[in-house]
């Protein structure tokens, strides 16, 4: 920022959400042009499921599904330092949730476990694998997401907006779109193995969506703001997973 060169930013901004808040608030006095790589946006089925909400195919958002569920769970080396599963899975899923339904939750609650590994609950990990939270929209709308760091079957994302008049559902890829039929049985193609084999065209689309905002000069999105309202969320999940209750969200 400094320097005058525009950032492509990986989340979160920073582990500390009041160090992030610093961070943001010296790019908004900066001028800064700064994009936070909430790469799920760029996912083809993800952005049509947006268009089709936002054009009021499924009339007025009333119930969000999103579906977060990994093959396995991360090196313990790994989950030392990632924050937490909330902070460091879950917060892509927050981050779609306000972009999806275009409002910020005021509230969440998440109930979480450790049981694809227990030594996640050990006071030295602080974690859970398998969570579920519920975010509350100003208008009551509700948003529900499950997580998971263990499928034994390969990497499951999914999204279903219930609305007044409709669904729409961005649903489940598979490696291969072919399906065999034989006598008695229908043999479908697998899953992806993990996240990244889901998810690699999106960075590359990410990336070419920053460059043309650069070259046009169009305003810088996803912001430094979403990421950080994003990770707020995840802060208060966090808290929710602790205390037993819903939280407040205070961005």
């Amino acid at each position: 920022m400094d320097a005058g060169v525009a950032a492509l930013c990986e989340k979160p901004i920073d582990l500390s959400l009041d160090r992030a808040r610093e961070i943001v608030e010296y790019a908004q006095a900066k001028g800064a042009r700064v994009m936070v790589n909430f790469n799920r946006r760029f996912d083809p089925d993800h952005a049509e499921l947006k268009r089709i909400v936002d054009a009021g195919g499924v009339g007025k958002v009333e119930l969000v599904q999103l579906t977060s569920r990994g093959p396995a769970v991360p090196p313990l080396e790994y989950v030392k330092v990632s924050g937490g599963q909330l902070r460091d899975q879950t917060v892509h899923f927050f981050d779609l949730a306000r972009w999806i339904v275009g409002a910020d939750p005021v509230e969440v609650f998440a109930a979480g476990s450790a049981l694809a590994d227990p030594r996640l609950a050990q006071p030295e990990y602080d974690d859970v694998d398998t969570s579920v939270c519920v975010l509350k929209m100003p208008d009551g709308s509700l948003v529900q997401i499950d997580n998971n760091r263990r499928t034994g079957y390969g990497y499951d994302e999914r999204i279903e907006v219930l609305g007044s008049t409709g669904l729409v559902e961005s649903m489940r890829h598979r490696a291969r779109r072919v399906t065999h039929y034989v006598a008695g049985q229908v043999i479908e193609s697998q899953m992806y193995a993990g996240w990244f084999e889901r998810m690699q065209p999106t960075y590359a689309l990410a990336l070419d969506h920053f460059v043309q905002l650069l070259e046009t000069g169009a305003p810088i999105g996803p912001t430094l703001a979403d990421g950080l309202k994003a990770q707020a969320i995840a802060e208060a999940a966090t808290k929710s997973l602790h205390t037993g209750v819903s939280e407040k969200i205070a961005y």
